[in-house]
């Protein structure tokens, strides 16, 4: 979980192909109850930990399900303000949870995220996305 640009998708295939979990990247706000069903069909039949991508913004509940039925582990991916932009405002627009690509927008949402959204959350762990090679070994110890 973390801001936009914080390098969540990057460290969920990273993960994946390091084989410690498979990673369903799928923003969860957009997603409907016929395709959540089958997210959660596929977290069942995972044979691996299942990491999912979140900013943690709008789908509280269908996390506090997971929570519900599965050991869920909130790991809190974060990066420098500045990277976070300059990731969001160069990348591909259907790449992005939001509309906003200019990077006063982008920073307002950062800090945002930061002040208000974070401190909701009980992380498990918090990691660097700009440093993934740290931060998938910090996830695997994590998972023991």
């Amino acid at each position: 979980m973390g801001p936009p640009g914080s390098g969540k998708s990057f460290l969920g295939c990273e993960l994946a192909e390091q084989g410690v979990a498979a990673f369903i990247e799928a923003h969860i706000a957009e997603v409907d109850e016929l395709l959540w069903r089958s997210y959660c069909e596929q977290i069942r039949e995972s044979e691996l930990v299942v990491a999912l991508e979140s900013n943690g913004v709008s789908h509280r509940n269908l996390l506090e399900d997971l929570q519900g039925s599965y050991r869920v582990a909130l790991v809190h991916v974060d990066a420098a303000r500045e990277l976070c932009i300059a990731r969001v405002v160069t990348r591909a627009l259907e790449r992005n949870t939001q509309p906003a690509t200019d990077r006063e927008t982008v920073g307002r949402f950062y800090d945002a995220w930061r002040a208000q959204v974070a401190p909701t959350y009980a992380f498990d762990l918090a990691v660097d996305g700009a440093d993934v090679d740290h931060a998938s070994a910090g996830i695997r110890s994590l998972l023991g």
